[in-house]
């Protein structure tokens, strides 16, 4: 009797369908999203580096707030920016043609976490619990827009990924790996304390040699960044290139700052802080439970993993997640969520080990199905928010797109178009193909004023301003509005 021959890999395929259906169905749906999303003010303001080398005007922006914007003002790397004006050079400028690069890195990023959950939890339940978990944080969207915060994170488990499989000869290229992250976003040049730390801890060698491959990974880590800084220098020249220094200096100046430990105003920062991360992490827990629940998932891994040398992957999230959330809550000048972001997606990885050790313990399924429904209801109406906010994107976009239409109408009926100030609707420049549009302060007298129209945003903020009454005095009428008022396009006249 002929025997059935079987292939393994088909058997693994049957057995695991389901999981690489919902992972099928959970990147299709962040695709829609990624083509939904409208434009935002600090994508779209990166995006004029794209624009800028594919029309051959170097590494630059449209609009100048400060000299050598494109090496200071433009935040994200060319890690992100480069592959972008490679989509515009062979699709042509749009934004879907600059959300792939994005949409790409995010895929990515959980394909290698969900592999990783695998690995660590042994159980296909984790990862879907940890896309809920993402997917339920405040500001989901960020990983969508042409940013650096997500594919800096991609860099990171990349690396990490590597470091794990504990080949020795592959350990530099994992520094260089991770390296991209700190060319990607500068602010996570820090990230090398805890990665030599780390291999400090975990090496079995003695001090000098551990001190001298210190001296070679840290070296690896740089490479990246280093090698930009050479393109800065052939691009600038080096009289250029030492004024660029002292600029970017004090741009660094602006974005941080020295603590003030023991101020009464340095403990409400802290505490403010703390709500943000917390808030925007875990949007339907109470904040006293949100601080406790850090706290007992950080003493767990720090106990079960970097004490116990258990998990290097873990150990290592660990100790990048303790350094940056320190930086964040006590050093970090402007304390926007976008600083932690990578770093609370860290700490949703984290969180499913303390939740893999309570079921560990737990012997009656009755305990782990009341813990699971527990888990699921303060998860639960976070995803349902948030999934009602995602329906609004698609209106926010079409009037985007409408808005960008009228003023195209006007342009071509010969008005000037002006902006006022740094608010520069930059959303509605780059729909239009990279149009710049004539800087305007208010009480300047615009030429020909006749011919001339001024796109402003956000104008409750700019009315609430000791400037409110000779912004008033330069409004004539409105022209045209977006339909959700978040454009509006005014003549001009000059102020008495």
């Amino acid at each position: 009797m002929d025997e059935k021959i079987t292939n393994p890999i088909q058997n693994k395929l049957a057995s695991h369908w389901y999981e690489y259906l919902v992972m099928l169905l959970v990147y299709c749906y962040f695709t829609y999203l990624s083509l939904i999303i409208p434009l935002n003010f600090d994508e779209a303001y990166n995006l004029q580096v794209p624009v800028s080398l594919v029309r051959g005007h170097g590494y630059n922006t449209i609009y100048k707030t400060r000299r050598f914007d494109g090496f200071t003002s433009i935040t994200t790397g060319p890690t992100v920016l480069l592959p972008v004006a490679a989509s515009f050079k062979i699709f042509g400028i749009g934004k879907i043609q600059a959300r792939i690069i994005p949409l790409a890195y995010l895929l990515l990023l959980l394909t290698l976490l969900y592999i990783n959950i695998k690995k660590d939890f042994h159980n296909a339940l984790y990862g879907l619990l940890f896309v809920l978990l993402f997917y339920s944080t405040r500001h989901v969207e960020l990983s969508f827009y042409v940013l650096g915060e997500t594919p800096a994170l991609f860099f990171v488990v990349l690396g990490l990924s590597i470091w794990r499989q504990r080949y020795t000869k592959f350990i530099p290229l994992a520094f260089m790996i991770m390296g991209l992250s700190a060319l990607t976003k500068f602010y996570l040049i820090f990230l090398l304390i805890p990665l030599l730390f780390i291999y400090f801890l975990y090496t079995n060698e003695n001090v000098f040699q551990k001190l001298r491959k210190s001296f070679l990974l840290a070296f690896c880590f740089l490479i990246p960044s280093l090698g930009f800084e050479v393109y800065k220098i052939s691009s600038l020249g080096i009289d250029r290139y030492l004024r660029y220094l002292k600029v970017f200096l004090e741009f660094l100046g602006e974005q941080n700052s020295s603590p003030d430990l023991f101020s009464l105003q340095a403990y409400q920062n802290y505490v403010d802080k703390l709500y943000v991360f917390v808030s925007s992490l875990f949007p339907n827990l109470p904040f006293v439970l949100g601080i406790l629940f850090i706290f007992a998932t950080s003493a767990n891994i720090f106990f079960d993993c970097v004490i116990k040398k258990r998990s290097l992957f873990l150990s290592l999230l660990f100790i990048i997640f303790i350094v940056y959330f320190f930086w964040f809550v006590f050093w970090d000048k402007m304390g926007w969520w976008r600083r932690v972001y990578p770093f609370g997606i860290i700490f949703l990885y984290l969180s499913l080990h303390f939740l893999y050790t309570i079921f560990s313990k737990l012997t009656r399924n009755f305990h782990k199905i009341f813990v699971m429904l527990f888990c699921v209801s303060l998860v639960f109406p976070a995803i349902v928010n948030q999934f009602n906010h995602t329906l609004s994107f698609a209106r926010t976009s079409e009037a985007q797109q409408e808005f960008a239409e009228k003023v195209s109408f006007y342009i071509h009926k010969g008005y000037k178009i002006g902006v006022n100030g740094w608010w520069q609707a930059p959303e509605i420049s780059f729909i239009l193909g990279g149009v710049r549009f004539t800087p305007f302060s208010c009480g300047e007298k615009p030429q020909d004023p006749e011919k001339f129209l001024a796109i402003y945003t956000q104008l409750q903020e700019i009315l609430s301003t000791q400037d409110a009454l000779v912004f008033k005095q330069c409004l004539d009428q409105v022209i045209e509005s977006s339909s959700d008022n978040q454009y509006l396009l005014y003549s001009i006249k000059s102020p008495h």
